[in-house]
């Protein structure tokens, strides 16, 4: 992969304001896979203590979002599935692992799998993307 693939992806993580509210950063990139973590804050939390379920969605869609540019087009969740396995309670951390199942000229699908920080599953799902003709970088930058 590109250097400046990696680099675009991870100034597009830092300068999102959604991701920063959310403590979302990127930890690894390759072509097919992405991995990213997201700091647990009482912000993020639902009246029961455990993290609410649109955060871990978002954390989902996020990451396995950027596993899907990692071919260098941007890509548009089509669809997200997801399987809601254990509370996310008690951590500070929730890592978030996107694996490309297929890529196609228009169509890419991922799984995604989210852990809490004792490396427990809390959360494992689908999403499918469809592939721009957009370049994530400019020639320009290149």
């Amino acid at each position: 992969m590109e250097q400046c693939l990696l680099d675009r992806m991870q100034q597009i993580v830092q300068n999102n304001a959604y991701m920063k509210d959310m403590h979302i950063t990127l930890t690894q990139m390759r072509e097919g896979y992405a991995c990213g973590q997201m700091q647990v804050t009482e912000r993020i939390l639902n009246p029961y203590q455990s993290v609410h379920g649109g955060a871990l969605y978002s954390l989902a869609d996020i990451i396995s979002g950027i596993a899907a540019c990692s071919h260098g087009r941007f890509a548009s969740t089509v669809s997200g599935n997801m399987n809601y396995i254990r509370p996310a309670m008690n951590t500070g951390w929730i890592t978030c692992e996107a694996k490309e199942i297929r890529s196609g000229k228009r169509v890419a699908v991922y799984d995604v799998e989210l852990r809490d920080e004792r490396e427990e599953v809390v959360e494992t799902g689908t999403f499918t993307f469809y592939m721009m003709n957009r370049s994530v970088v400019e020639e320009t930058e290149q």
